[in-house]
């Protein structure tokens, strides 16, 4: 399955190449890709990485030195640019790695488990924790970026900044549901996610001024509306 030609990191494309991919499933953000020989490639995007597809011949949308491996087979190239998790695994390491055991239910399952997702959130989370860094938490749930989160929080009025212990339950789940909405809605879409308030001068409900600022360890940028998202509860 590895394109010829090109190479990979740490001898990926070599240990898979001529190989039947067998599956492809989606936890939360991590990919998983299994392959006859039982290996499985994990996959992780982070915010630099990007897997493209093409038709073989076509000319690629990013430059093939930023390739760490491509997969190609009837006259279709799939190429990872730039993921920072690109690994190697069999199906003991696949249940044993610590970041695929930790995630929370993924929104996109056809079974959300949204109720443990909410008691996850209370029970691995400090109360005085900001709402938006919980929605990021993929141990609580899995699935939910940046704009998925700013968007949900939008749509249903909560400050980014309100603390979970005053947060309730209802609205904790009402969160959720959103955010399996918005996500569900960027499939649909070609992953091209609603947005009513990310990356917008003005908000698209009330006009208000949209305000940026970093949050959590990672500080990544919440867009809120301080006029219109005032619910703490």
């Amino acid at each position: 399955m590895a394109g010829p030609g090109y190479q990979s990191p740490f001898g990926l494309a070599e240990a898979i190449d001529g190989q039947v991919l067998e599956s492809v499933e989606a936890r939360g953000k991590h990919l998983l890709v299994a392959f006859g020989n039982g290996r499985i490639l994990h996959s992780h995007l982070r915010m630099t990485g990007a897997w493209h597809v093409y038709p073989v011949g076509r000319p690629w949308g990013r430059s093939p030195r930023s390739a760490w491996l491509t997969l190609a087979a009837n006259g279709i190239v799939a190429v990872q640019f730039g993921g920072p998790v690109l690994e190697l695994l069999d199906r003991a390491r696949v249940a044993l790695h610590p970041a695929l055991r930790s995630l929370g239910p993924d929104l996109l399952d056809d079974d959300p488990q949204i109720g443990v997702a909410v008691q996850r959130a209370r029970s691995r989370t400090h109360a005085t924790r900001p709402i938006g860094e919980v929605l990021l938490d993929q141990t609580v749930a899995a699935g939910i970026g940046n704009v998925v989160r700013c968007e949900a929080l939008h749509a249903l009025r909560i400050d980014p900044w309100a603390p979970l212990g005053g947060i309730s339950d209802e609205t904790l789940t009402g969160l959720l549901e959103q955010s399996r909405r918005i996500l569900q809605a960027g499939v649909r879409d070609g992953g091209r996610l609603p947005k009513a308030v990310y990356g917008t001068r003005r908000c698209r409900r009330c006009g208000g001024a949209v305000a940026r600022r970093g949050q959590g360890d990672e500080a990544r940028i919440v867009h809120w509306c301080p006029a219109c998202q005032t619910l703490c509860k």
